[in-house]
C-alpha cells in the first residue's frame, strides 16, 4: 500500500495485472476481464487471497468499466483509488458499496491475463502477491 498517488487512478485492471508481474491485463477494463472469465464465483463474498474481485457500475449508461481489486483474504481487498486518487490501500470488501454507491458486487475470479499482456521481470508492487 502506498499512501500516495501511484498514477494508477482509473487503472484498476492494470494494477491487478502488475501485482502479478504482468505489464497489462490484456483486457480493456475490469468489466471485460469479468465477462471473459471462464470460472466466475458470482456473489461469493469469501474470495481467497490472490483472487480478482469485481464490481459493476450501475450509474450513467455507457460508463460501465466496472472495478477490480486484489483479494488479500479475510474479507479485505487491495485496490486503487480507495484512499484518494491513485492511492493503493487495503479496505474491507464492503467498502465499495458503502463509498461508491453506484457499484454492485459481482464476485471473484482466478487471475488470468492474456496477450498482448506479457510477464515482466519484476512486479511493480512487490510483496502484494506472494
Amino acid at each position: 500500500m502506498t499512501g500516495k498517488d501511484t498514477g494508477l487512478s482509473g487503472l484498476c485492471d492494470h494494477f491487478v495485472a502488475e501485482s502479478y508481474g504482468w505489464n497489462a491485463s490484456g483486457d480493456a477494463c475490469a468489466m471485460v476481464t469479468w465477462n471473459n472469465a471462464t470460472e466466475k464465483h458470482k456473489g461469493d463474498r469469501n474470495p481467497p487471497a490472490g483472487a480478482l474481485v469485481c464490481w459493476t457500475y450501475n450509474g450513467k449508461a455507457g460508463y460501465n468499466y466496472g472495478h477490480i481489486a486484489l483479494s488479500s483474504g479475510n474479507g479485505k481487498v487491495i485496490s486503487t483509488d480507495v484512499g484518494g486518487k491513485g492511492v493503493v490501500s487495503e479496505v474491507p470488501l464492503s467498502w465499495f458499496e458503502q463509498h461508491w454507491g453506484s457499484f454492485s458486487y459481482l464476485g471473484w475470479i482466478q487471475p488470468q491475463f492474456k496477450a498482448p499482456a506479457r510477464p515482466v521481470s519484476k512486479p511493480k508492487f512487490p510483496g502484494i502477491v506472494k
